[in-house]
């Protein structure tokens, strides 16, 4: 008979092996964090165009059952996410609420859709009703995008306000608070043939200092409470004295440049919105 090699291992051995490794592998599996699927670390300032817009296309009384929601709340709005129809908001919403789940590990969170189930049911019809096959024309009606996170306790609330943007293979959605209030980001020049973001800057605290602006800036002091008057007096010209300027290296039609800059301004220092607006 054959002698076995010794410097080989015994099939028993590596079989025992190799069931311990499946094991382990199915151990680690179990055992790893839902979160590890998210970005983390996300915190960037996301700039919108108006203080509102966040509620853009919500009806009234729907805006009014959220303010009647139990539990601290805050807004989800996802990034690059397809509601046009009915399904694929229904979807967008569903995995709001699962990443949610996963990041805060609630058993009473839940997620309310911005558009009741016959208004969504009613603007799919309309949609269906331009015809099959036919080319789809952009309707100035549309789907808000924006969902409301409610029934959080004071923890998880924390944990989600952790970053402002949370990313995952399914869903990437932006966490904000759902008070309104003033913002940076005021407005973008475009089409002038300078690249220097001071000459922008000089050129709008110019125009804010010239007589039209300044009168318009007494005029809005003016209505106020007269207690108000010398906190607002403060408030705009802190207001204007924060103002900053971004320089973007945007180009145009056939890589000429075309730089765009934002200006800023910090919203903090007025609290009125419609201030704001108007500035």
């Amino acid at each position: 008979m054959r002698p076995m090699n010794n410097w080989l291992p015994q099939f028993n051995q590596v079989r025992e092996v190799a069931n311990l490794q499946c094991q382990n592998k199915a151990n680690r599996a179990e055992q790893r964090d839902p979160l590890d699927k998210y970005s983390k670390g996300i915190i960037k300032p996301i700039h919108d165009v108006y203080p509102g817009s966040i509620y853009a296309h919500i009806k009234e009384d729907v805006i009014e059952e959220w303010r009647m929601m139990e539990g601290e709340t805050l807004l989800a709005i996802p990034f690059g996410s397809n509601v046009e129809t009915a399904e694929l908001h229904n979807k967008t919403g569903d995995r709001i609420f699962n990443a949610v789940g996963e990041i805060t590990k609630s058993k009473t969170c839940s997620v309310a859709m911005p558009v009741k189930k016959e208004d969504l049911l009613a603007f799919e019809a309309q949609q269906c009703q331009q015809g099959a096959g036919q080319k789809r024309k952009r309707s100035k009606e549309r789907l808000p995008s924006t969902f409301l996170i409610h029934s959080l306790s004071p923890i998880h609330y924390q944990i989600l306000t952790q970053q402002t943007i949370w990313a995952s293979q399914n869903i990437t959605f932006r966490i904000i608070p759902p008070e309104m209030s003033c913002l940076a980001f005021l407005f973008a020049i475009k089409g002038l043939c300078t690249n220097s973001a001071n000459v922008i800057k000089d050129c709008v605290y110019e125009m804010w200092n010239d007589k039209v602006t300044t009168q318009f800036i007494q005029d809005s002091i003016t209505e106020m409470e007269e207690t108000e008057h010398p906190n607002a007096i403060h408030a705009f010209q802190a207001f204007k004295d924060s103002m900053w300027v971004k320089a973007l290296e945007t180009k145009s039609q056939g890589g000429l440049q075309k730089p765009t800059f934002n200006v800023f301004a910090n919203g903090e220092f007025i609290n009125n919105t419609n201030a704001w607006s108007n500035i």
